[in-house]
Formats: C-alpha cells, sequence, structure tokens
C-alpha cells in the first residue's frame, strides 16, 4: 500500500511477479476517488510482470510535456483500476498518458490488460491547430486481449483510447488484436473519442462521446466521436452513442478512412471489414458517418439512427471505390443542403430497407452508387426504379420518433411510436453477409439486439433504425384448422389411440408455434407449424375434448377443436395365478391368498372377488 502522505517522484519502474492465486496489489493507502494517493510522474514510469492491479491512484505531471505510464517489458494479466489519470490544464505533452506496447521497444507482448473505472482528464491542449497525439490511453504492438471499461475522458489533446501503432511499418501487423471498449464516457476531445488504426478484431461498444469540439479552427483531424484509418480490419462499432459533435471544423459522428490498400508482411493483398451497427448518432455538423477504403474493401452500415446532421452516410473521394452496405439505418432531420447518402464516385453496395426522414420543408435526396443526384419525391421513385434489388424497400417517410428534439440532447428518444412505419419493415440480413452471424462466428457472442440490448427481431422481421419496438404492433390472430382425422368437429371410435391428430396454421407474420391438451389428459407440441401433425394421442372412455392452438411470435392465439367419443367394446383379459393358475386348488387351510393379473386396451379400472355364499370384496392395489 502507498502512503498517502508521501510524495513520490518518478519515473519509478515496477516489476511485478503475481500470480492468479497470489497477485500484487500497488494500492493507494485512502481507497477513495475523492482523495487518491499521488504520484507524480516526473518521466517515463514502467510497469511489468504478471498477475498485478495498480489501484487508488492519482497520476500526474510534474512539469508540461513529462506525463508517461506505459506498460513496457512482458505484460501479462495486468490491470489499472479506480485511478485517475491527471494531466495540466493548458500543457501539451507529446504521447498519450497510458500506454500499453511499444512497437520500437523490440518483441514484448502485453495480454489480457485490464483499464477500468479510471478518470482522465486534460491530458494536452483541446484548443489548437497542432496535431500532437495527446492521447489518453494508446493501445500499440503487440498488445491483445485488452480492455477498456466504466471509464471517463474529459478534454484530451488527441484521441480518448487509440489502438494499434502508426505509419507505414505496421502493415500487415496484427499483434495489436482484440481491443474491447465498453461503456466509457468522452467529452471535450481535440481529436477523436475510440478510435483504430493498424488493429484487427476491435469491438468500441455501448461508449458516449459528446462535444467533440474538433481544436481551434483550421486543425486537422477534427473530433469525432470515433474513427479508423490506417488498414484497421474488422473493427465494430457496436450501440454507441455520439452527439453534439459540431466544433469550429465541423465534426463527424463515425469517422472512418482507409489511405491505401492493404497488403500482408508476405506482400498479397488483403480486403478489409469495418461494421457500424445500431449506433445512434445526432446533432453532428458534418456527416453521421463517413467510410473510406480502398476498392474491394466493405463497409457494412446496419441498423443505425442519424438525426439532425448536416449529411448522413458518405462514402468518401472519387479514388476510392469503396463497397458499402446501407441497411436498416434511419437519416432523419439531414440539411436541406445535404444528402440523406452521399456516394462520391461509382461504387459497389447496396441501400435496402432504410427510412430517409421525411417531414416539414424536408426533402429526399441522394447521390447514388451510379453518381446520379435524385431528389423530391419524383427522384426517390426513379432512385428506386433504377437500381432494382440493390436499392430496394426504402421508404422516404417520417420515422415517428418519440421524443427526438428534447432541450437536453443527452435525452433526445430515438424509439420509434407504435404505428410508426419503420417497425417490422427492416430486411433479415443474410446477404450478401450475415453480420450478426459473422459476429458469433468470430467471438462466440450474439449482438442481435438494439440499443438498448432488448432481443432482436421482437417479431419475424426487424425494426428499422437502432432501436426495436418493445413488444408487438401484430394484433392480428394466426388462424388454425384441424382436417384429420375429420374436419367435423366431432368423431366417434372404439379404439383407444388416435394415431393421427393433423391441420394446417397460417399467420399474417408466421406461425411459431402448434400445441395441443386432451380434457381428459395428456398435452403437448405439435410437429411443424403450417403443417401440423400428432401422432398418439391416448383416448379416454366418454369424450375427449382435444384443443389445438396456434401462436404467432407476437402471442396473438387461435384455437379449434375436436371433441373424440371413445366407447370401450374391448373386454380387458383377468388371470389368477397364485396359489396355482389351475381352475381347480385344495387345501386344509381356513384361509386362503390369492394374486393375478389382469390388462386391458384402455386401463383396468378395478378387480373383485366373489366367495360362495354371496360374499365379496374388491382386491385392493388394482
Amino acid at each position: 500500500m502507498i502512503d498517502n502522505a508521501a510524495t513520490y517522484n518518478l519515473p519509478l519502474s515496477f516489476t511485478c511477479n503475481g500470480t492468479s492465486v497470489s497477485p500484487v496489489f500497488i494500492v493507494g493507502s485512502t481507497l477513495s476517488t475523492s482523495n487518491r494517493t499521488q504520484l507524480d510522474c516526473g518521466g517515463d514510469t514502467g510497469i511489468q510482470g504478471t498477475y498485478f492491479v495498480m489501484e487508488w491512484l492519482n497520476f500526474r505531471p510534474i512539469s508540461s510535456g513529462s506525463f508517461f505510464v506505459g506498460f513496457q517489458g512482458n505484460v501479462n494479466h495486468g490491470a489499472i483500476r479506480n485511478c485517475a489519470i491527471t494531466g495540466i490544464a493548458g500543457s501539451q505533452p507529446t504521447h498519450a498518458a497510458i500506454q500499453c506496447g511499444f512497437s520500437y521497444l523490440g518483441n514484448f507482448t502485453r495480454n489480457w490488460c485490464v483499464f477500468y473505472n479510471n478518470a482522465w482528464s486534460d491530458m494536452g491542449l483541446v484548443a489548437t491547430t497542432n496535431d500532437v497525439d495527446a492521447h489518453g490511453l494508446k493501445f500499440d504492438s503487440p498488445a491483445t486481449n485488452c480492455w477498456v471499461l466504466d471509464s471517463t475522458f474529459d478534454r484530451i489533446g488527441g484521441d480518448s483510447v487509440q489502438s494499434g501503432p502508426q505509419g507505414a511499418g505496421a502493415q500487415g501487423d496484427w499483434s495489436c488484436n482484440h481491443i474491447y471498449i465498453g461503456r466509457n464516457v468522452t467529452q471535450g476531445n481535440r481529436q477523436s473519442g475510440y478510435f483504430v488504426k493498424h488493429a484487427r478484431d476491435v469491438v468500441i461498444s455501448q461508449n458516449t462521446a459528446f462535444n467533440q469540439t474538433g481544436g481551434a479552427s483550421g486543425a486537422s483531424t477534427p473530433g469525432t466521436g470515433a474513427g479508423l484509418q490506417e488498414e484497421a480490419d474488422r473493427v465494430w462499432y457496436l450501440f454507441n452513442h455520439f452527439y453534439d459533435c459540431s466544433g469550429v471544423n465541423g465534426t463527424t459522428g463515425i469517422n472512418c478512412v482507409q489511405f491505401s490498400e492493404l497488403f500482408n508482411q508476405t506482400g498479397v493483398r488483403e480486403s478489409v471489414e469495418n461494421y457500424l451497427i445500431g449506433n445512434v448518432i445526432h446533432d453532428c455538423s458534418e456527416q453521421g458517418i463517413f467510410c473510406q477504403q480502398p476498392e474491394s474493401d466493405a463497409f457494412y452500415v446496419v441498423g443505425n439512427t442519424v438525426y439532425n446532421t448536416h449529411q448522413g452516410i458518405v462514402k468518401g473521394s472519387a479514388d476510392h471505390t469503396t463497397t458499402v452496405h446501407s441497411w436498416n439505418n434511419i437519416l432523419d432531420s439531414i440539411d436541406s443542403s445535404g444528402y440523406h447518402i452521399w456516394f462520391n464516385d461509382t461504387v459497389k453496395g447496396t441501400v435496402k430497407n432504410n427510412i430517409f426522414g421525411r417531414h416539414g420543408a424536408q426533402t429526399f435526396r441522394i447521390r447514388s452508387t451510379d453518381g446520379t443526384t435524385y431528389t423530391g419525391d419524383a427522384g426517390f421513385t426513379a432512385w428506386q426504379s433504377q437500381f432494382g434489388t440493390s436499392q430496394s424497400n426504402n421508404f422516404n417517410v417520417n420515422p415517428n420518433f418519440v421524443d427526438p428534439n428534447n432541450i437536453t440532447h443527452a435525452n433526445r428518444n430515438y424509439r420509434l411510436q407504435t404505428g410508426s412505419p419503420g417497425i417490422d419493415s427492416g430486411l433479415l440480413i443474410t446477404s450478401p453477409k450475415d453480420v450478426y452471424a459473422r459476429f458469433q462466428t468470430l467471438y462466440g457472442l450474439s449482438i442481435s439486439v438494439d440499443f438498448t440490448n432488448l432481443a432482436r427481431p421482437q417479431n419475424t422481421f426487424w425494426d428499422i433504425g437502432a432501436f426495436e419496438l418493445s413488444g408487438s404492433s401484430d394484433t392480428t390472430p394466426p388462424t388454425v384448422t384441424i382436417t384429420a382425422p375429420t374436419a367435423s368437429p366431432t368423431l366417434a371410435t372404439n379404439v383407444a389411440l388416435l394415431t393421427t391428430l393433423a391441420g394446417t396454421a397460417s399467420d399474417n407474420v408466421g406461425v411459431t408455434s402448434v400445441t395441443w391438451v386432451n380434457n381428459r389428459g395428456g398435452s403437448g407440441t405439435a410437429v411443424g407449424t403450417t403443417a401440423w401433425s400428432v401422432p398418439l394421442i391416448t383416448l379416454f372412455s366418454g369424450d375427449n375434448v382435444l384443443t389445438v392452438t396456434a401462436f404467432d411470435a407476437a402471442s396473438n392465439s387461435a384455437v379449434d377443436t375436436l371433441t373424440v367419443t371413445f366407447t370401450d367394446i374391448t373386454a380387458p383379459i383377468v388371470t389368477i395365478n397364485t396359489p396355482t393358475s389351475s381352475p381347480t386348488f385344495s387345501t386344509s387351510n381356513a384361509t386362503l391368498a390369492f394374486a393375478g393379473t389382469a390388462s386391458d386396451d384402455v386401463a383396468v379400472s378395478n378387480v373383485t372377488y366373489e366367495l360362495v355364499h354371496n360374499t365379496h370384496c374388491i382386491v385392493l392395489g388394482c
């Protein structure tokens, strides 16, 4: 435990030799977020080793530009949690405050590193035109299986979190991989909230970024919610909230720019794939989403909600023929001089089942994959007619959000109201790639949920946008009909087993299951849905009311019944086998025990015996 009363001037070198059973803890003495033990960082501070935790500390520089804490050497299972990383307001460090991995230090490894519940603030100058890259946390190579969780980043001169090394020497180097950045909040940055360079398998999920200023007028790399460049691959932006990215230079929700084609370290061209799914982006002074990658690379932009931006989805410069797939997105309240979708050149891609918001003075505008601009009602019709199935099933309507213009931007509500045209109107995503199945294949987890973690779809079809309507708008019940052994509502039989009960069912959306129950006993689920059957049902003497119920995904149901009257005409069989199976028996005993067996095609209800002189009783146990 580090004494809070002492002063610690760094650089210091920490080497930790913990184990999973006995980890090393380096802990501030106060165990308090309001009074953490302060470590004055006078230069590079190195941490290495295995199974260690640093917590309840406040890392601070002793002078401008001197701040640096690094996971140097080999690190395996290292964590920094409940710490503050606080810069000097107005200072300008030239590197990240904390760096995990150093590509220039040699082939060391950093595996299973966790940064949890930390608070970064005042890293470098925010209102500047300089591009100094004073990041909060930087993952360099090699670094793998690392997490950044539940942390805050305020007024960072670079990116809050940047994953991947920089420069041509890193091309094809995937030693920075499997990075998870989740549930963090960042505000007021000079650059981006969450940025990726030469890295693969990076998941950026459920984060918030707002008030990204972008620095002084004329600054390069203006503040965005998130972004990527330099051949990032398999980056997943999932269920993030980016808003008020509106600096003097104009800023974007998610800004993805790949500058050149990617070749692996053996010189073979590699295609990359990146995914933007379920994000909510609003009140940005430039694009909601910007995509630019070389030919044969692809962006999958699926199930996002973009509101009140200058342009919705933009595909970048004309020398990058990116493939962009835009499915199930809502692009609403786009600036009158902007475009719902802008493709800067002829591109490969698809535009399906999107809502292009239309209300008030808003007019449909798209620059399509053939380079032609289509506007207004007539343009919308002509555009979809021109491209057929590749750009189809889109809507030029008001999506009917719950509260999109709340005076508090953080509380703006982009859920769909009941009756919205976006409900049950989304694309069932199977081609050209099921992005949800792709994630599960790669990482073993399902992301078939909406922005609030509600399972998708709630019905047979997905809702458009980032939110799925809880419950269902489907109030139409299915139909179900018994067709065998008869279409009549009644049936008489003297056979104890009904060998076939079968029929049909239908629904406006889809039948999910068919069940049956006998009021005399027995129940189950039929085989099949639209054509269903039950192989064997046991009948009891008298009336058996068989009720069949069909259900749809909204729990609407319908029933059909068949009353089967069973008359038992087959006599049971009874046999005495004790004290003998012979029809006669002699004994000198005054008492006699006897037993036997009985069977029936339905059931034996009881067995009686009778003696001479009309004495009888019911045999117990039958």
